[in-house]
């Protein structure tokens, strides 16, 4: 009797653990897919510190047009694919860590137009598109990104199959004409299964 009580306590012991553990890891539900629902965007200025180095901009505050860039974010419901195989069943879909939308929309981007509805510069007047003069990026979480946006035609490539991120951003390479002046853009998103979406800006006093 002696020799079987270590022995309980060693069970005990290793037992409490392991359910705690259980208990401390346990995940939720996973859905794979994510659909855009609706999108929304934000005017930001680029810190030029730490990691995210950006703050959201007060409408009455000037920002330089380098500096400043538009963040956009997709509102999403998630959902699994009828399709979707994987093993271990729905079991999997109970017990997965990894985060819901990982694999992305299953619809893809058709077109992706900037439209500024102010006079921006000499070239492009109130309500006209300005995807020439736009660069895109997923997401700003380092200094060096700021330096790694992309052309349009690159973002809409990379994703006509399927949305990868449930965000993406704007900033532009053509100063505005005025020393000052007060812009707003709206970014229509067109998906390849019909859905349309659209979102404006609040006004935003750029300056060079």
């Amino acid at each position: 009797m002696k020799g079987l009580k270590p022995i309980l306590t060693v069970f005990f012991v290793f037992s409490t653990l392991l359910f705690s553990c259980e208990e401390e890891y346990s995940c939720g539900p996973y859905f794979p897919y994510f659909k855009i629902q609706d999108v929304k965007s934000v005017n930001l200025i680029f810190t030029n510190t730490r990691s995210n180095p950006w703050a959201p901009i007060d409408e009455s505050e000037p920002v330089n047009w380098n500096e400043y860039f538009i963040r956009v974010v997709f509102d999403v419901e998630y959902h699994a694919s009828k399709k979707e195989s994987r093993s271990g069943g729905a079991n999997l879909y109970a017990l997965s860590c990894i985060e819901s939308g990982s694999e992305g929309s299953k619809a893809g981007v058709d077109t992706l137009f900037v439209v500024t509805l102010n006079d921006y510069n000499q070239n492009y007047k109130a309500n006209d598109t300005i995807n020439n003069i736009v660069l895109l990026n997923n997401w700003t979480h380092f200094i060096e990104d700021y330096n790694e946006f992309y052309p349009l035609a690159r973002y809409i490539e990379e994703n006509k199959e399927g949305v990868v991120d449930r965000s993406f951003e704007i900033k532009f390479k053509e100063e505005p004409q005025e020393v000052t002046s007060e812009q707003k853009f709206k970014i229509i998103y067109h998906l390849n299964n019909g859905d349309t979406f659209e979102t404006t800006t609040r006004a935003v006093t750029l300056s060079k």
